[in-house]
């Protein structure tokens, strides 16, 4: 989504060990050269969940670590933070972009294209 939009990006994601797999799928995916890097919170997936006090803190850190200079979208790059993102929209420095919900406006908008392309 952020690509469609034409910007640049950086990911924040759970543990330190999902970066290298994370970066393989965005260079796999053509999107190399505009994504800014990756970022971990390191928070394992249900500490994520939990939606903690600290655990919000660190996640708010990490997202404030990824806005670096010429990042304009940030993607949470971990499905457990999709019901978090209006939390942290409050705090982030950066828009945020949800997966999950970018995945389903997507499919959506293909499955339209091709009911207009059958009509």
């Amino acid at each position: 989504l952020a690509a469609l939009q034409g910007q640049r990006f950086a990911v924040v994601t759970t543990l330190p060990v999902s970066i290298p797999v994370i970066e393989e799928n965005i260079a796999a995916y053509g999107f190399g050269g505009i994504c800014a890097g990756v970022e971990a919170s390191g928070l394992a997936v249900l500490e994520v969940e939990e939606a903690t006090p600290a655990s919000m803190a660190r996640l708010s850190a990490a997202l404030t670590a990824a806005a670096k200079p010429g990042v304009e979208a940030l993607v949470l790059g971990c499905a457990g933070m999709a019901l978090l993102r209006p939390a942290l929209q409050e705090t982030s420095p950066l828009p945020l972009i949800d997966g999950v919900a970018a995945a389903c406006w997507l499919a959506t908008a293909l499955i339209r294209a091709e009911r207009a392309k059958a009509a």
